[in-house]
């Protein structure tokens, strides 16, 4: 093994000792850390997320400022240091612990896993959804005037939903309990209704569990609007009731959502009507409640009839 010299003394004679080292003295390959830092400076967006993450811990064991604690995680994830543990062997950094607003040398080193850890886990809901607002409104402030659409490309986790975020959203929906369903809705709404027709009529028929095809068309109801219109009519002959019931609820919700002008003009609007009727006469009495209670959402003579 090479015998390395650290430092050696200069055999020049003057009356200072020159000394070069060869220890390259304290370096980092992270000098992004502090660029990192002057963007945050700039847009203020650390600061803004530790005002809005309640501190509970006990202020006389408290080595570590909220701040620093927030500002050391998102510099880390930013440079690719997602995990935890990363901070274990960063934590003295001299760019990370300057981007943070350490000394690089005379202060104390930064937080450690274990810190990160009860960080993480003591984040509750009320501070999450103050995140997302601080976020919505930090991206306001930087236009003119209120978008008139917005798609976010949410994906939270590190599987292999990156670019095929409706599939994962829908496949976790279709399985999910139905509290758990009804909290999905709202990440759904973000795609355009006609795609997720589209992706869920795919699953229906693919799929020859009766629990998940029920799943299907009860979200076609929920989210699709006329785009679903034809695939509900078809889901009325299903052999299995608790399809036809579904999809006779899924029609009125439908009715519901369309305008009285756009009704008219849509002849898909009178089959659906058509299949109502017919369902008043369905051998299951739940799919002729339903039925009966859908064409309270149309208008006009034949549902009047209908209904009596």
């Amino acid at each position: 093994m090479t015998d390395c010299i650290r430092n050696r003394r200069s055999k020049i004679k003057r009356k200072k000792r020159v000394e070069v080292g060869f220890d390259g003295g304290r370096t980092t390959s992270d000098g992004g850390f502090v660029l990192l830092s002057e963007v945050d400076r700039h847009e203020c967006l650390t600061d803004s997320i530790a005002e809005r993450i309640q501190d509970r811990r006990d202020s006389r064991y408290v080595r570590h400022k909220q701040r620093e604690l927030i500002g050391q995680r998102v510099y880390q994830i930013a440079m690719g240091y997602e995990d935890c543990s990363d901070s274990d062997s960063l934590r003295s950094d001299p760019a990370l612990k300057t981007a943070v607003g350490r000394c690089p040398e005379s202060d104390a080193d930064l937080a450690s896993q274990p810190t990160f850890s009860r960080l993480e886990n003591g984040v509750d809901g009320y501070d999450i959804k103050g995140l997302h607002r601080l976020l919505v409104e930090h991206y306001l402030k930087k236009r003119n005037e209120a978008p008139k659409r917005m798609f976010l490309d949410i994906d939270a986790t590190d599987g292999p939903a990156h670019g095929k975020q409706l599939d994962h959203a829908v496949g976790v929906l279709l399985h999910a309990l139905p509290d758990q369903a009804k909290e999905m809705l709202p990440k759904l709404r973000l795609f355009h209704p006609k795609e997720i027709a589209t992706r869920l009529s795919e699953m229906f028929y693919a799929c020859g569990d009766n629990r998940v095809r029920a799943r299907v068309v009860w979200t076609m109801g929920e989210l699709c609007g006329q785009d679903a219109l034809n695939f509900l009519i078809g889901c009325t002959s299903s052999e299995a009731t608790n399809i036809r019931r579904l999809a006779a609820s899924a029609i009125g919700k439908v009715a519901r959502s369309v305008s009285s002008d756009a009704r008219a003009a849509a002849t898909d609007m009178e089959r659906a009507k058509q299949v109502l009727l017919k369902l008043t006469d369905d051998p299951g009495v739940q799919v002729r409640q339903y039925a009966k209670k859908s064409l309270t959402e149309f208008s006009g003579k034949d549902a009047e009839r209908g209904l009596e």
